[in-house]
Formats: C-alpha cells, structure tokens, sequence
C-alpha cells in the first residue's frame, strides 16, 4: 500500500538530520512502502540510532528493561502530497480519534480471509471506571502532556485495555500504548499487565513523515509456544500505521 500525505512544513528537518549512522540498505527500506521492519530480543536489543527525542528515547530506555522476550521497530517515511503543510496538531488530532482504530483488517492464515483486528475501540475514563468517553473534537492547541485510557475488542484476546501517553517535543509527537490488564487467551494469560508497549515517535520531515516505532512484548507459558510474537507485533504496528495515516490524509 502506498501512501501520500499532507506538504512539507517550511521549518522542517530532514532525513539527514534524524539519521545518524544507518547502513544505505536500510535506507532504502526506510522510504520503500513497506517500511523497514527488525525482529530483536532482550537478548540483542539493538536499535537503529536516530536523532529523534529526549522522551523516545526515554520511552525507548524503560520499554527495553523491562526485558521483552520480543522486540519490532518499525522506521518509515511516508511522502508529502501538495496539499497543505503536516503540523503536530494534525498528528495529534489522529491519535486522538480512538474509535478509528476499529474495524482495520489484517489478513488471518486460520481463517484464510481478512477480520478486523480491533472489532470496537473506545476511550474510557480509567482503568477502574470503564465509562465510555466520546473522542473529543479537532483541537487547535498542541498540549505539551497527556494520558488516556482505551478499551479495543481484539479478534484474538478480547477486551484489552491500554494506557495512551502523549508527549510534545521539539519537532515531533511521541506516543506510547501499554497495556494495564493482562492479555488473555480464554482461561490463558498471553502477556501480564505492562509487558507489551508500543513506544511510536512522528515527526514531519522535509521528505515525508517519519514513523518509528519500538514494540516490546514478554508472552507467557502456553501462549508462548503457541502464539506466533512477531507476527502478531507486525499486525498491531501495521494496524497503527494505517490508523495514523488514514486519519492525517481524512480519509475518514
């Protein structure tokens, strides 16, 4: 699937200036419309280095000791249209809009045809009062913090329930999704409570917007053995991908 987005703000930085010291094959795979995708474990957690945000990279430093048994980082660039300039509010206003995370699909190999991986999203007022909250209206003032609190129906483990954390930084959004209830599987516990988060920084760049992301998970006993983690992680980032480009191109 190839995307288009948005202009290229005026005060933006370039590819160059974010990048650091990355080989030029990954490069390419950065700007294809794929994206460029790497399996670690806590084991090798490399990750590539990039000049993104004192909050990433802090996001990043608490997401890699908690030791996941699974690590996916995921870099893209997505290019400009001519349309009018991508600002953060913009990115912000689709991270926002929780209720479009529902009904995206991804192909499944046990059902042979394509489900939607979130069948609802909503946000919630905690984690101990499900009260669903309406998503609110476009804003035009970027605030500096923020945390939320969402409920999807996952095609694979149900009810799940997430904390979203919004960051400003100087050039970019930083957001992160944990997870606050354990995952589960019928009677099986997939992953326990804080033990997958998906830590995703977006910047306009002067090439496109830059996407990465770092997902950490540890699966528990059965689940395991029996669920595919990679898979899985590059579902829910491919998922999160559309999600946010969909809704910055207003597809919706």
């Amino acid at each position: 699937m190839f995307f288009i987005i948005g202009a290229v703000p005026v005060w933006a930085r370039n590819f160059d200036d974010v990048v650091l010291q990355i080989p030029e094959k990954i490069q390419r795979a950065i700007f294809s419309n794929e994206g460029y995708y790497a399996l670690a474990t806590s084991a090798s957690p490399v990750l590539l280095s990039l000049n993104t945000s004192p909050e990433f990279s802090q996001n990043c430093s608490t997401l890699l000791q908690k030791k996941p048994s699974t690590i996916l980082e995921l870099v893209i660039v997505i290019p400009y249209s001519a349309k009018r300039p991508l600002h953060l509010i913009d990115i912000y206003n689709t991270l926002s809009a929780t209720r479009n995370l529902a009904g995206r699909r991804y192909f499944s190999h046990s059902r042979k045809k394509e489900v939607p991986l979130f069948k609802t999203a909503f946000r919630i007022a905690s984690p101990n009062k499900t009260t669903i909250l309406d998503d609110p209206p476009l804003q035009t003032v970027l605030p500096m913090r923020e945390d939320i609190y969402l409920i999807v129906d996952d095609a694979n483990f149900g009810d799940c329930y997430y904390k979203c954390s919004f960051a400003a930084s100087t050039h970019g959004i930083n957001y992160t999704l944990t997870n606050i209830k354990p995952l589960t599987f019928y009677l099986f516990t997939v992953t326990k409570q804080e033990n997958l988060t998906i830590a995703l920084y977006i910047e306009p760049l002067s090439e496109g917007m830059l996407v990465y992301g770092v997902m950490g998970v540890t699966l528990e006993g059965i689940a395991a053995r029996r669920i595919n983690a990679a898979s899985a992680a590059r579902k829910r980032f491919d998922v999160v991908k559309s999600w946010l480009v969909d809704g910055i191109t207003g597809v919706y």
